[in-house]
């Protein structure tokens, strides 16, 4: 009877401790990306551990990461507006473009429907290699130049 209790309390023993250590790693993250000048909770003080060359390196992965995140959703938002937008043929076969969501038209093709992802980019944000392009003929020039002195 008292074997299933105690593996019981040691399972969730261990998982407590678990949870505890993620929150000493969550507090020690805020110690040392706590903005200079703000004042840091008493509870975070003691976790403050970076030299101030660590903490601007980790300020700025930070903000490249938000930066990433941020180039993501503007990419998926355009590439969802662009996909919203139905090419359609009136009585008289004219073309004109219909939005799906509000039901407006437009005679001329909206520059929504027109919009491709930057270089380097898929129609999700993420990033994919991209493909030397061939030298064009001005790059190939200089080069014979460079390569004459």
């Amino acid at each position: 009877i008292c074997a299933p209790l105690r593996e019981e309390v040691s399972t969730s023993y261990a998982l407590l401790m678990q949870e505890k250590a993620a929150r000493e790693a969550d507090r020690q993250e805020l110690a040392d990306l706590w903005p200079d000048g703000w004042l840091m909770p008493t509870i975070l003080k003691r976790y403050r551990s970076l030299t101030e060359e660590e903490k601007l390196a980790k300020r700025d992965q930070a903000e490249a990461i938000d930066a990433e995140r941020t180039l993501r959703a503007d990419i998926r938002a355009k590439v969802m507006e662009a996909y919203k937008w139905e090419t359609k043929q009136d009585d008289y076969g004219r073309t004109f473009y219909e939005h799906m969501d509000t039901g407006e038209s437009e005679w001329e093709q909206p520059e929504a429907m027109l919009y491709t992802p930057p270089a380097g980019r898929d129609e999700l944000g993420n990033p994919v290699p991209v493909l030397p392009e061939e030298k064009s003929e001005e790059e190939a020039a200089e080069e014979v130049v460079d390569d004459k002195s």
